[in-house]
């Protein structure tokens, strides 16, 4: 009995996974065919997150094939923390801009580059941790 829920949980994971690709890889498309319609720095942050979503399913996608290589598992691993990290970021600068600072929300240099350093910082920090750890 036990097996067979087993499988069915890792079925029900891989159909929901691939619809939320699926969900995400339309809504991107949707974005960038209407982000010159739109001209909002919301577009500008909902095609990042939806990107950051859309890549850390894929990782979590790849994740199970992962673990019959250790390079691959750990390429994976890292790539999974790292989007994340993104999309907890992405979620956590735009909300904070958004009911604390709506004004300067239509400032688009001031949230493209906290959301461009905190990017590069979580890189290094997660490139530090996989070469020294």
């Amino acid at each position: 009995m036990d097996i067979k829920k087993c499988f069915l949980f890792q079925v029900c994971s891989y159909v929901t996974e691939s619809l939320s690709v699926v969900f995400l890889i339309v809504t991107v498309a949707v974005l960038c065919v209407y982000k010159n319609k739109i001209s909002s720095d919301r577009t500008f942050v909902q095609i990042n997150l939806a990107l950051s979503l859309l890549f850390l399913h894929v990782c979590i996608l790849v994740g199970e094939v992962a673990v019959t290589s250790q390079k691959i598992c750990e390429v994976v691993t890292v790539a999974t923390h790292f989007f994340f990290i993104g999309t907890g970021e992405k979620f956590i600068i735009y909300h904070f801009f958004a009911l604390c600072f709506p004004s300067l929300l239509n400032a688009r240099s001031i949230v493209m580059q906290i959301m461009i350093d905190t990017k590069f910082n979580t890189y290094l920090l997660l490139r530090d941790q996989a070469f020294l750890g």
